[in-house]
């Protein structure tokens, strides 16, 4: 997927949101990306993967963490207790790796695709280094999962949606 293709998937999803909200919030294409560039920077609670080489980073500095004892718990907790535990150590990833996954994955060189194998398992992968602020004040972050040959994206709300048995975070060793 190009970045083109992603950013006309991304605004798509918006346009659709307030048409399924009931919202109209008349922004133009230009508008919606400036905002959620602004959102993105505004809100990084942890070193980003800007500059971050994901297809050479050795499979041992890849860690997926299911954390178990989060399981019914708001998932404002689990960043609170991902940043402070891991942000010294790891890289949180943000909505880069995201874009990677949908962009680069499945392109990649067979030993890249063997060390984010874990990436396919049917669980969601949730990216806590990117959360941004909407509009009507809830805290929202990136997700993804793999259904067979097919990557999903969305987002979950941070303070109202409960981290379950499927969620996962990749933490990428500095």
């Amino acid at each position: 997927m190009t970045e083109k293709n992603f950013n006309e998937e991304l605004e798509q999803e918006l346009e659709q949101e307030n048409t399924d909200n009931g919202f109209e919030r008349g922004l133009e294409e230009k508008n919606i990306k400036e905002r959620f560039e602004r959102e993105l920077e505004q809100n990084q609670v942890v070193e980003g993967l800007e500059g971050v080489d994901l297809e050479s980073i050795p499979p041992e500095k890849i860690k997926i963490v299911s954390l178990e004892q989060f399981v019914g718990k708001q998932l404002s907790k689990v960043a609170k207790y991902i940043v402070d535990t891991y942000s010294d150590t790891h890289y949180i990833p943000d909505i880069e790796l995201l874009k990677w996954i949908l962009e680069e994955y499945d392109n990649a060189p067979d030993d890249v695709k063997e060390k984010y194998k874990e990436l396919k398992d049917g669980n969601y992968q949730l990216c806590f280094g990117s959360i941004t602020n909407l509009s009507d004040g809830s805290r929202d972050m990136p997700c993804m999962f793999r259904d067979g040959p097919v990557w999903h994206r969305g987002s979950n709300w941070l303070d109202s949606a409960v981290w379950d048995s499927s969620c996962r975070v990749v933490l990428l060793e500095k």
